[in-house]
This record gives structure tokens, C-alpha cells and sequence, in this order.
């Protein structure tokens, strides 16, 4: 009787359509993972776009480019079959963001700060992989509340992502570089700065984000709100006037650049800087 499941089993292993239908989960699978480095990439190029191109300014954040990322991030998601699926998609997509937004720690650590490359490479990974894990669970949550409506997942899926964001930027670690709202200090949510701040704007993104995902499966009342959203941006900053002129004054700006190896050298470093302020604040 044994032998007899063991032969079923094999067979079973061994049939056509269980080994192509293996292949296309693979496949699938390897699909979904392309997609979400690429979103991932897009994301962390979004606040400071790193080329020089004749279509994006280099240094300048993106702001609709950050929109499809996030976009995106939640098809994927929305399209997981299961708990894990949905917390490794979502530790992917941060971990991968995190790193290429962190990037600027390699240089200090290992350029500057003499750190083995590998090492450098490894805490800058690490340290994203970390901070990842709030927006893994956060979209383990969303999963656990979004229900069958498309708007209310929509909902559930900005407050979730939100609630990583401050969790990142202020709980335990306090580091927050690179929130969702930094690629939208230019575009039309920039308006909504002054009023609900920085966690605010990237909460207001993470849900249109969802909207274009899931596009067909939202209803018109939540397609209108959106493009109220992105029409008002565009007239918010005249609606109030947040100072007033007082007349004007005159002032000097002075900015060293000391390069980061020379900095604490005694003869051109620190000390060279200081006297050099002092000597440009005596002429002015």
C-alpha cells in the first residue's frame, strides 16, 4: 500500500501539467519580484532624480514618479495569495528603496569613515532590511483589514503605509530620510504642505496611488476625489497667505566647502574654516 501511494506521488511529480504549471508559478513569481525592484528603484530615484536627461532635472524630485511606484507596489500586492506574499513583496519593495535612498551612508562609511566596502554595503543593507520591516507589517495589516470594497482597501492601505512612514521617522530610530512626502516638495500636492505636512502629503499619495492601481474597481466618487486632489493642489498656495513683507534687509551668506578628508586636518580643516569666517565677516 505504501508503494502503491509512492508510485501515485511520483507520477503525480512527474506529469506534464504539474511541472509546466511549476514553471509558470516560477515564472510568476520571478514577474513579481522584477516588478517590484523596478517600483522600488523608482521610488528612491523619485525624491532626487539621479541622471542627467534631457526629460528629468537632475537632482529634482518626481513627484508622479513616486505615484507609480507606490501604484505599483499595491497591484502586487493586491495580487498575493497569501500573508507571506504579501510581508516578503513589501519587505522587498522597502528594503531595496531604503538602500539605494541610503546610499550616501556607503560613502561616509567606507569613502570617509575607512570601513571595508563589504561592510559598508552590508550595514547600508541591513539597516534598510530593518527599517523595512515597518512596511512589511504594515501591509501585513492592510491585508488583515481591507475587506472586499476597493475604496476602503484603498483607505486601509494609505493608513497603513503612513503608519510605517512615522513609525520610521519617529519610533526607536527616529531616521526618516527619505519619506514619501520628499518627492512631493514640487507638483500639485506640494500645497497640501502648510496644512498636513510632509507624512500628510505622502498618506494623500499612498491612497491616489491606490486609486490608479486598482482604477477599475473603484467607483466614480473615489476617481472625482482624485482629481479634485491634483486640480486643488494647483490652487491652494493662493488661497492663504502664510507671511506678510515687512519691508527688507540685507544680509551676507557665507558657506564653507571643505572637502570631507580634510576636515578635522589641523592645517585645512576646522580651524582654517573658522578663520576664514572671521575674516569674511570683517569685510562685510
Amino acid at each position: 500500500m505504501v508503494q502503491g501511494i509512492a508510485d501515485q506521488a511520483h507520477v503525480a511529480m512527474t506529469r506534464p501539467d504539474g511541472a509546466h504549471g511549476l514553471a509558470v508559478g516560477r515564472r510568476y513569481q520571478f514577474l513579481n519580484f522584477l516588478f517590484i525592484v523596478v517600483a522600488a528603484a523608482l521610488a528612491a530615484a523619485s525624491t532626487a532624480w539621479p541622471l542627467h536627461t534631457a526629460v528629468l532635472e537632475y537632482g529634482k524630485p518626481v513627484w508622479w514618479l513616486q505615484i507609480a511606484s507606490l501604484a505599483i507596489l499595491y497591484f502586487v500586492l493586491e495580487r498575493q495569495t497569501t500573508p507571506r506574499g504579501v510581508f516578503w513583496t513589501a519587505l522587498t519593495y522597502a528594503t531595496v528603496d531604503l538602500s539605494m535612498t541610503f546610499s550616501w551612508l556607503y560613502v561616509a562609511m567606507h569613502v570617509y569613515g575607512g570601513l571595508a566596502a563589504w561592510m559598508a554595503v552590508g550595514a547600508v543593507i541591513g539597516l534598510a532590511l530593518a527599517l523595512g520591516l515597518y512596511y512589511a507589517l504594515a501591509a501585513a495589516l492592510h491585508r488583515k483589514l481591507r475587506g472586499k470594497n476597493a475604496c476602503i482597501s484603498t483607505l486601509t492601505f494609505a493608513a497603513a503605509w503612513t503608519a510605517a512612514e512615522l513609525a520610521r521617522g519617529t519610533w526607536l530610530t527616529g531616521f526618516g530620510w527619505g519619506a514619501t512626502g520628499y518627492a512631493h516638495t514640487a507638483g500639485p500636492l506640494a500645497a497640501y504642505a502648510p496644512y498636513v505636512g510632509a507624512y500628510g502629503v505622502g498618506a494623500i499619495a499612498a491612497w491616489i496611488s491606490a486609486g490608479f492601481a486598482s482604477v477599475c474597481g473603484i467607483s466614480r466618487t473615489q476617481i472625482t476625489v482624485t482629481a479634485l486632489i491634483l486640480f486643488a493642489g494647483f490652487f491652494l498656495p493662493h488661497l492663504h497667505e502664510w507671511t506678510t513683507p515687512q519691508g527688507t534687509i540685507s544680509v551676507t551668506l557665507l558657506q564653507g566647502n571643505i572637502a570631507q578628508s580634510e576636515k578635522f586636518e589641523e592645517s585645512t580643516g576646522v580651524p582654517a574654516a573658522l578663520a576664514w569666517y572671521e575674516e569674511q565677516i570683517g569685510r562685510s
